[in-house]
């Protein structure tokens, strides 16, 4: 049986405020991991079930200080992005702007 191996949570970084494009489902945010810079794209969906934002993908490039692209396969992505849009509330804000671009294309 094969070993899977567990995803690195990050604890020590800082990160951008997460900054989400007009309509609410597109978001990017700047993470630095001690002398390395994590650009992550997240792509957000509404899911009207359920009543709540929802992550459909992410993701991401690293790079180290010679800007060398650095492998993010054993980063625990998903736990970063919840962790960082928990503390700016952006599944919230991405809801209004998702609700704003909804009435704006209506009327």
């Amino acid at each position: 049986m094969a070993h899977i191996a567990e995803k690195i949570k990050l604890t020590n970084y800082s990160a951008s405020k997460p900054f989400i494009e007009y309509g609410g489902n597109d978001v990017e945010v700047e993470v630095s991991v001690e002398d390395e810079t994590l650009n992550i794209y997240v792509r957000l969906e509404y899911d009207g079930l359920r009543d709540n934002v929802e992550i459909e993908s992410i993701e991401a490039e690293m790079f180290d200080i010679n800007d060398n692209l650095v492998d993010t396969s054993d980063i625990d992505l998903e736990d970063l992005v919840i962790d960082i849009f928990e503390k700016h509330n952006t599944f919230g804000e991405a809801e209004r702007k998702m609700a704003e671009f909804y009435h704006d294309d209506r009327v």
